[in-house]
């Protein structure tokens, strides 16, 4: 089993995160509770584990034996606490309606967006389906697993998973970690 993590996660998160690449591994390795997420092929997992600084979501996607880390989100145990479950996809999905964006795909708006098909207006132009509303201009984290497909006359988006945090609002939660 080989697992990567991308330079993006150990330039931004590690730094913003005071977390090592360590951490990240073992929470992939021995989480105290691990979801698996499979969709159109994709096959995604999300890891939870209460570290020396709170709790750390890592999210990775697995192909074959390989495992590449997606998504990384340390979170406060009193946000864990009160959310009274360590379901990874549930602590996600309450952190995304906490620090997420909205999102607009088509006519449909939301924060979190998973295993759903969304038919898509012929005046739609497929590649730019999905919108991120972010009237604070906000610096953010895109996290989206979509496929584009023909159904008769129409193009459905088949989403897998589409989210997006405000990162701007998560740094300074986590400033406030300390």
């Amino acid at each position: 089993m080989k697992i990567t993590v991308p330079d993006k996660i150990k330039m931004t998160n590690i730094p913003l995160m005071g977390i090592t690449e360590a951490d990240i591994l073992k929470t992939i390795q021995t989480p105290e509770s691990k979801e698996r997420f499979l969709h159109m092929g994709l096959q995604l997992e999300f890891h939870l584990k209460n570290i020396r600084k709170g709790y750390l979501l890592v999210v990775t996607r697995n192909e074959g034996q390989d495992i590449s880390v997606s998504e990384v989100y340390l979170i406060k145990r009193v946000f864990i606490q009160q959310l009274n479950t360590k379901n990874p996809i549930q602590v996600l999905e309450s952190f995304i309606d906490r620090f997420g964006l909205e999102i607009r795909i088509d006519r449909e708006t939301d924060k979190f967006f998973i295993k759903k098909a969304v038919p898509l207006s012929p005046s739609v132009d497929p590649t730019r389906a999905v919108t991120i509303i972010n009237p604070g201009n906000h610096e953010f984290w895109l996290c989206q697993y979509i496929q584009i497909n023909r159904s008769g006359n129409y193009l459905v988006l088949q989403v897998a998973i589409v989210y997006c945090i405000d990162i701007t609002k998560y740094k300074q939660w986590i400033r406030e970690m300390g």
